[in-house]
């Protein structure tokens, strides 16, 4: 009866060994595979910075493009108009009206 225990221990050892082996066999390749897919996750990562940068450079060029006049009239954006105007006048007490400006071909925008 302790001979028969014996064998039927040793066999379950057996058993439990190769299932072992197994289970770190595959325990080592999803380790690998996990590896790979945070290098690939980083990549990616990478490469949406560099393509956001990308877009919002295009996205400059663009806006700059379309502030661009091709129609002969130029368009200047004034910061605080007004203020240097007053400047000007109070210097030289001559100031072109806005509306001569408009009939030479210019236009301004007070922001």
């Amino acid at each position: 009866m302790l001979n028969n225990d014996q064998q039927r221990i040793r066999g379950e050892l057996c058993c439990d060994q190769r299932l072992l082996r197994v289970i770190s066999k595959e325990l080592s390749s999803l380790k690998s595979s996990a590896e790979d897919h945070v290098s690939i996750v980083n990549g990616m990562t990478i490469i949406n910075d560099f393509s956001r940068q990308e877009i919002w450079s295009l996205k400059q060029m663009m806006e700059n493009r379309m502030a661009t006049s091709f129609d002969g009239t130029f368009l200047w954006k004034i910061t605080c108009a007004e203020e240097k105007i007053g400047m000007y006048y109070c210097r030289s007490l001559l100031v072109i009206p806005l509306h001569h400006y408009k009939r030479m071909g210019f236009l301004y925008e007070n922001k």
